[in-house]
């Protein structure tokens, strides 16, 4: 928020910036696992960004149901990733 003119203050209540310093991926709110997109994405992010998962989000990560995911959404994340097969050998070891 800016708090004057030529001033701004940096709002962080989910102390983002400390989880980018120690490059680990957190569940982004309560309801992290009921959204299988979530999942895909995680997985991107750390193979493309090089981080690792908590503790708490890789026990969620292995219990989602990604049952109702898209070929397409998985297609266009794989994309998104910049190396796309080694995405997918990622997603298949969690398989």
């Amino acid at each position: 928020r800016f708090t004057t003119e030529k001033e701004m203050e940096l709002l962080d209540p989910l102390n983002g910036l400390l989880h980018l310093r120690d490059k680990l991926l957190h569940p982004a709110g309560p309801d992290f696992d009921r959204d299988p997109v979530r999942f895909v994405r995680a997985i991107r992010f750390s193979q493309k960004l090089g981080f690792e998962f908590t503790p708490q989000l890789l026990a969620l990560l292995e219990s989602m149901d990604v049952s109702h995911l898209t070929p397409s959404y998985v297609w266009s994340e794989l994309q998104k990733s910049g190396r796309p097969i080694e995405m997918l050998k990622k997603l298949v070891n969690w398989q």
